[in-house]
């Protein structure tokens, strides 16, 4: 019906015209469903079902909302704001391979030093001994004190937030880590709070990291 409405519209001489946005946000996720905000116009959009500015919705998830623009999809997380002549990030990865104890280490660098990291799921956050963050230049002494448990027992630590945190061309910015006084971790950790940014897959032996955003 659509169809045939516009071809009698064309042929009457009457021109159609897309309505131009500028600014599209996603301010609510439902089931089947996404609220969002075109050019400061709030829209409650079905699966399938396109806003007046032709915003269609593709998807949605209790994270982010799939939005066809311009006839480029997009994932848009609850808040984000996409804008006119924004371009999707370059995808970056990088790979691992496994070690012969099973391990996955790498070269990566911290706050621009150089430095061998073990990839670990299972820490909650990056983490160092204090001859390591002395290395790296790592101002532990102004940390939040407060205690871990190591390999070597219960020891004193740091809370600290790393300028930068990099593996190959994977960067992390503003990254929190744990320094504990001793000699435990042996290897610098490359837990969690740098392992959120990225997307982990393995296969073969080999871990692959591609950056979220």
């Amino acid at each position: 019906m659509r169809v045939i409405l516009l071809l009698i519209l064309l042929f009457c001489g009457v021109h159609v015209k897309a309505v131009e946005w500028s600014e599209v946000r996603v301010v609510g996720l439902f089931k089947n469903a996404a609220a969002i905000e075109v050019n400061g116009k709030q829209h409650v959009l079905r699966i399938g079902r396109a806003s007046p500015e032709g915003v269609e919705l593709i998807a949605v998830n209790g994270q982010a909302a799939l939005l066809l623009i311009d006839g480029q999809q997009h994932e848009l997380p609850l808040g984000r704001v996409i804008g006119k002549g924004f371009q999707k990030p370059e995808v970056v990865s990088e790979t691992v391979a496994i070690n012969t104890r099973g391990q996955y280490l790498s070269a990566g660098r911290i706050n621009g030093k150089s430095v061998r990291m073990l990839i670990d799921t299972g820490a909650t956050s990056v983490a160092m001994n204090t001859v390591q963050a002395r290395m790296l230049g790592v101002n532990f002494a102004a940390g939040q004190v407060g205690l871990s448990s190591t390999a070597g027992g219960i020891v004193k630590s740091y809370s600290v937030v790393l300028k930068s945190v990099k593996l190959g061309a994977i960067e992390v910015k503003q990254v929190r880590a744990a320094v504990l006084e001793g000699i435990y971790p042996s290897t610098v950790l490359l837990g969690m709070t740098f392992l959120n940014h990225v997307e982990l897959s393995e296969k073969e032996g080999i871990m692959t990291l591609t950056k979220k955003y």
